[in-house]
């Protein structure tokens, strides 16, 4: 949006930013000041939490809502797990909005999904042809006003028109690249549009891992994409995936996801995170596939905030409510409660991000 600045330089610059605010709204140019709230705390970029309360712990309160975040990693690390926990929390936060899907690798499995996304009939699934196809459904999705999430999966699988019309001997030296960087700069101007309108979408990118060729020193993984993805993103997520419990049939019960923040332009408390996520009933067990069990996480953070402590007469006290005999009925007055349990575990994440603000 263009604005004249020709008769305005004489003003001062007050003058200059009060003609883009007329254009652009309140929003498109201001004082860092103006951002206070309170005496000393300034306002924070809201967060779409991630399901996972180790990831949530470590970034600080999940992905950055109206911001680019990435999740990369080898195969079967839970990387698409990870986005579907997320898109399940949106339709918590926002029950009448919708979420889109965008199935690049065409793996979209809905009976697995089902596991984690509660209410299918909000998750929409978008399929495409060619890289040009994604950057324009991307685009288009990303700006409806009932939209408060979009994942992307895969960069690493978009390919462009003309390779796939063009005889398969014959390549492109960095075509791919060049689209995901313009896939990359779009959803960034739209989503700087949509901030204007305080409409603000979380945008999460997946992709995969390669390795680059004759690197005999240093780290040799990259991205597919180009650098692209690496400068524009506001929270990049490195996971990597292990099979545990194979049992004696062979079958994979659980998979330890370990994640580490690559790159961060949002306050995060942590550098890494690990979580175990159950991917096939075992018998003794409770957890249903695609549940995540992070009370013992929970736990030791109360402990640690002095939210859950010994009680001198008998038994232990939550957050100043004694009668609990045991550590197990604890767990089981916060974790039956769904909503009490999402209550205490935001409590726990801000609690942490005051005492990290005044170290």
């Amino acid at each position: 949006m263009a604005v004249n600045i020709k008769d305005k330089t004489t003003g001062g610059v007050m003058s200059i930013v009060e003609a883009i605010q007329k254009k652009g709204g309140a929003k498109s140019a201001f004082s860092a000041g103006s951002l206070k709230n309170g005496d000393d705390m300034y306002d924070e970029i809201e967060r779409l939490p991630s399901g996972v309360f180790a990831v949530d712990y470590a970034t600080g309160g999940g992905f950055p809502k109206g911001k680019i975040s990435i999740i990369y990693g080898p195969e079967a690390s839970g990387k698409t797990n990870l986005s579907f926990n997320a898109i399940n929390q949106a339709q918590i936060e926002e029950p009448g909005k919708y979420q889109v899907f965008v199935d690049i690798e065409n793996h979209f499995d809905p009976q697995w999904t089902a596991h984690m996304v509660h209410d299918m009939d909000r998750l929409i699934v978008v399929k495409v042809e060619s890289a040009e196809d994604v950057i324009n459904k991307v685009e288009a999705t990303m700006v409806a006003h009932d939209v408060n999430c979009v994942v992307v999966d895969s960069l690493a699988m978009m390919v462009a028109q003309n390779e796939l019309e063009s005889d398969a001997s014959k390549s492109q030296v960095g075509g791919s690249s060049a689209l995901i960087g313009k896939l990359f700069r779009k959803v960034t101007a739209r989503l700087s549009q949509l901030a204007n309108q305080d409409q603000y979408p979380t945008v999460i990118f997946i992709n995969q891992i390669r390795m680059k060729i004759g690197v005999m020193f240093g780290n040799p993984e990259t991205m597919p994409g180009g650098n692209a993805p690496k400068f524009m993103s506001a929270l990049s997520l490195r996971v990597y995936g292990k099979d545990l419990d194979s049992g004696k049939e062979g079958m994979i019960h659980f998979r330890q996801t370990n994640l580490v923040v690559k790159k961060k332009k949002v306050p995060t408390l942590l550098h890494s995170a690990e979580y175990v996520t159950c991917v096939a009933k075992k018998e003794g067990n409770p957890l249903k596939p695609g549940e995540i069990d992070d009370w013992n996480l929970v736990l030791a953070t109360l402990k640690d905030f002095g939210m859950v402590v010994k009680d001198p007469k008998n038994g232990w006290v939550l957050m100043g409510e004694a009668g609990y005999k045991t550590l197990g009925d604890i767990k089981a007055a916060v974790t039956e409660d769904p909503a009490k349990y999402t209550k205490i575990k935001s409590k726990l994440i801000q609690m942490a991000k005051a005492h990290h603000a005044s170290l």
